[in-house]
């Protein structure tokens, strides 16, 4: 509660700046502001006072936690009228529209923003500091909590503590959502450097700013690990390349090969194939019943094949290019949501795997079964195996 009230004291004191800076210029005026070094309060401070003091929200960019937010303002009216509004529907709403689009858990901060940022579209925030009651940001604040204590609609991923902003939050129902902002990031760079010779990473970096924008506005470290998946970096020029092997036509080669290996295996484990990609082994003797489902990819794009429903006691086997080992890991690492979809019945398999275990004349059932792990995506996800197998 003291700590509430000290931001309450905080948005006063950042409105008593910005209010007569606002209504020193003309309506319609541009105004940039950074937020930094962000937490809940200093950004529910920095929007309730912006908006008291009659500036509009038009544009916003989140990156993470560590960097600031850049907000983008327009001056208004002093006179504008009060509206009254649904605070519940109004939270609730951006939340669900925020995870929806971003298509991955996200940290409370970054929901938070995307909270204040939608109350302040739709007018919910008086038009004087006057009226910015200690009251009225306190109900404000219990329909926030309200919302993230609905079970029903959000649940809490790898929190350590009671507080908020432990963990990450993720729709109870994702049904519909956007493939992860991973997994677009990954498609995007591998398109501009397919497009380009040579690329510095601030080049990428800012490609990348442009084409996600918002909160969508995509961190470094996923960029740079995407460059190195793909690509070779000239230390001298500082550029990067795009390696011959992941060029388009060597890919597609690949992907046409591991299909026609996993059509021609199937037969030898005596099952039968069916389907493209994902391509399903069958079990002739047990009524052709369904034992193995493969996913094949040249990228480390996950989310899609993750979200769709599977049957708990089919085996699942990613299939993927060994370079694609640290963008999967990272990938894995980043999202909860991905970790979890992932422990139960799942099997990462290189494509230089498959090609050893193709290249068997002993190759068997038992065989496969036993050796699908024998690659694992990193040496911390090492089994021992037998040195004789």
């Amino acid at each position: 509660e003291r700590q509430r009230f000290d931001w309450y004291w905080h948005a006063n004191a950042l409105n008593s700046a910005l209010a007569p800076a606002a209504r020193m210029i003309k309506p319609g005026s541009p105004a940039f502001c950074l937020i930094p070094e962000p937490v809940p309060g200093f950004v529910a401070a920095a929007f309730e006072a912006c908006c008291s003091g009659n500036l509009q929200l038009t544009g916003l960019a989140y990156k993470d936690e560590q960097h600031p937010i850049q907000t983008e303002w327009s001056a208004q009216p002093a006179n504008r009228e009060v509206k009254k509004v649904n605070l519940h529907k109004i939270i609730r709403e951006a939340i669900h529209s925020s995870l929806m689009h971003i298509g991955e858990p996200c940290r409370y901060l970054q929901l938070y923003t995307a909270v204040m940022a939608s109350l302040s579209v739709n007018e919910a925030f008086p038009v004087s500091i006057q009226q910015m009651t200690y009251d009225l940001v306190t109900n404000i604040h219990e329909e926030i909590l309200k919302v993230f204590a609905d079970r029903k609609f959000l649940r809490r991923m790898d929190a350590t503590t009671q507080d908020l902003v432990s963990g990450f939050w993720w729709l109870v129902q994702p049904e519909g959502c956007q493939a992860s902002l991973a997994d677009r990031v990954e498609k995007e760079v591998v398109n501009l450097l397919q497009k380009e010779s040579e690329i510095s990473t601030a080049d990428v970096q800012q490609e990348m700013n442009s084409r996600f924008t918002g909160y969508l506005t995509p961190p470094a470290e996923l960029v740079e690990v995407c460059l190195q998946s793909y690509a070779e970096l000239d230390k001298a020029a500082r550029k990067w390349r795009i390696r011959e092997s992941e060029k388009y036509d060597s890919r597609q080669q690949d992907m046409a090969d591991i299909q026609l290996q996993l059509l021609s295996l199937a037969g030898r484990l005596s099952l039968t194939a069916d389907g493209d990609n994902p391509i399903d082994w069958l079990d002739p003797k047990t009524d052709a019943s369904l034992v193995y489902r493969l996913f094949f990819t040249s990228s480390a794009g996950m989310s899609r094949w993750l979200a769709a429903e599977t049957d708990d006691n089919i085996e699942c086997v990613f299939l993927f290019p060994g370079s694609r080992s640290g963008l999967i890991r990272y990938k894995l690492d980043r999202d909860p949501w991905l970790r979890e979809r992932v422990t139960q019945r799942w099997h990462f398999l290189k494509f230089r795997t498959l090609r050893e275990l193709s290249s068997r004349k002993d190759i068997s059932r038992d065989l496969w079964d036993l050796l699908i792990d024998s690659d694992p995506i990193s040496q911390e996800d090492a089994t021992q195996l037998s040195m004789f197998l």
